[in-house]
């Protein structure tokens, strides 16, 4: 654990007793009031760096694939870091339902996100691990911009990754002579297991919309409890989160057979 996790730990369990303490406090205000304390911004010149490759890039929108059991909680508090929902307490208020049991890279203090089109290769194992009904959420790109992440040319539990460490957002976008021969679109990553990892707590006011690729019973029915405790409700001022059947993104991009080797 590091030092900055271990301190984090500390104040966060001091502010949980704190706040179990006070009167009338009920599960769902305890989980927003924690879910407050995670944000950590980028700093002015950070968020310069990234806006500009953004640009660049005419990157529009990140990925976030989800177990739908897991889609209430997310428009309640957001997105927030494995190793705080897993805390004692913690976990007991937001009763998460982790696609893994362990996180092979190593990051539970971090969340991944995914440019443009998500990890399909993670989520088609996911998929076929977990038998339950999933979701894709489209997020604001001025998420990344805003809140502190590391960046990562391909997945981050590759030994690579482990040896190099994390790269930068351009980085994300190397050529390697590939590109342009397999036609990648100047938005998406090179790699198609690229991942952002967040530090910070994104809140649910970044989402967009919602995909499903078939709308099951159980879906419908999630769907309907959630609209009718207004989470599709954008604190944006942009209206009501979108809720979208569509299976293009629960599928792989075009140049996946490149990417089988």
């Amino acid at each position: 654990m590091s030092h900055f996790t271990q301190l984090f730990v500390h104040d966060f369990q001091a502010f949980l007793h704190d706040s179990l303490a006070r009167p009338g406090t009920g599960r769902v205000e305890l989980a927003k009031c924690i879910a407050d304390t995670l944000v950590i911004k980028n700093p002015p010149d950070k968020e310069k760096k990234i806006q500009q490759v953004v640009l660049a890039r005419k990157i529009e929108y990140l990925l976030h694939f989800t177990p739908l059991n897991n889609l209430r909680n997310i428009l309640r508090l957001g997105f927030v870091p494995r190793k705080f929902l897993e805390m004692s307490g913690v976990k007991e208020v937001i009763r998460p339902l982790a696609p893994d049991q362990f996180r092979d890279d190593g990051r539970e203090e971090c969340f991944c996100l995914s440019i443009s089109w998500p990890n399909y290769k993670m989520f088609f194992a996911k998929r076929n691990t977990m038998q339950v009904d999933w979701v894709v959420l489209k997020i604001n790109i001025e998420a990344i911009i805003q809140h502190k992440c590391l960046f990562f040319k391909t997945n981050a539990a590759s030994p690579k990754v482990r040896k190099d460490g994390p790269s930068n957002l351009e980085g994300m976008f190397y050529d390697g002579g590939i590109r342009h021969r397999l036609g990648i679109d100047d938005s998406f990553t090179t790699d198609p297991q690229a991942e952002v990892m967040s530090y910070s707590r994104i809140p649910p006011d970044w989402i967009e919309e919602i995909y499903t690729d078939r709308l099951t019973k159980s879906m419908n029915r999630e769907l309907l409890a959630i609209s009718k405790e207004n989470l599709l409700e954008n604190g944006n001022g942009k209206g009501k989160i979108k809720i979208t059947q569509d299976k293009t993104f629960f599928g792989p991009r075009k140049d996946f057979s490149f990417w089988k080797k």
